[in-house]
């Protein structure tokens, strides 16, 4: 069996000393510049997809405690997304990012996958809140 053209170099730059790797830098220089002649250049590098976030990856993002960051999504103060009340919170880095400097739209504070389940104000996952429950006593 004949070694292909990469058998041999790697058994080349095995073998080389400094000033042998030097020279063969040298050789294969002009064909490294026409590789990258060939190469598409990106014009403008597309901005990284947002990052999502458990609670707990979330208030190490932000430096805060989990149940600090509980109370915030309870009171609806932050940025978070759940399919429905009671299920767990996620977090975009770009979102929290926005909140931390304080430029978080108020209306995208919560958002649901389906609105029209959302519960009443005072409301927090199922049960209705103490407040709520003197307020609107049965």
């Amino acid at each position: 069996m004949t070694p292909t053209l990469l058998d041999v170099l790697v058994a080349e730059i095995a073998a080389a000393d400094g000033d042998r790797l030097d020279r063969l830098a040298d050789q294969f220089a002009p064909l490294m510049d026409r590789i990258d002649a060939r190469r598409p250049r990106a014009t403008a590098e597309a901005p990284p997809a947002p990052q999502w976030l458990t609670t707990r990856q979330a208030a190490a993002h932000l430096g805060i405690t989990v149940p600090a960051l509980h109370k915030l999504t309870a009171a609806r103060s932050i940025p978070f997304e759940q399919d429905r009340p009671g299920c767990k919170c996620w977090f975009r880095t770009d979102d929290l990012d926005a909140w931390r400097r304080g430029q978080a739209n108020a209306s995208s504070i919560v958002r649901r996958s389906d609105a029209s389940k959302m519960l009443p104000s005072g409301h927090y996952g199922s049960v209705p809140t103490r407040s709520w429950a003197k307020k609107n006593p049965v």
